[in-house]
């Protein structure tokens, strides 16, 4: 946005202020700047929050997010029930070394203790 020649700059005015009084707070220094322009409108706010971005180092801190994933692994949704329905597929297939009541009693258990856990959402454990 273009500015007008003549206009006050409060950026350049604080920044005036700053180098010869490094250790005055905000409101005294808004105080200070309000008694030095009389005639121009400054508003609380936008003082304050100019004053302590010209104190920092003057940028504004960047946080690093982390991008939208479709599906995390073992983390739930569509992928985490596949990988929990091959793993109940895993354990009523290897049950052969169990009779067939242990490993019923084995697959209700690990299906209905991955249901409370929230992996399974399209199929109701067994009672």
């Amino acid at each position: 946005m273009a500015k007008r020649s003549g206009s006050f700059n409060l950026s350049a005015t604080i920044r005036e202020f700053q180098k010869s009084h490094s250790d005055v707070s905000a409101t005294d220094a808004l105080v200070a700047v309000k008694k030095a322009h009389p005639t121009q409108k400054i508003k609380e706010g936008t003082f304050k929050a100019t004053f302590y971005k010209l104190a920092g180092s003057g940028k504004r801190k960047v946080v690093k997010r982390r991008k939208p994933v479709r599906a995390v692994a073992g983390g739930g949704g569509v992928y985490g029930e596949s990988i929990m329905r091959a793993g109940l597929t895993f354990i009523r297939l290897a049950g052969f070394f169990l009779t067939d009541a242990e490993a019923q009693s084995a697959a209700a258990k690990a299906t209905e203790s991955l249901w409370r856990v929230g992996f399974i959402f399209s199929v109701e454990p067994a009672h």
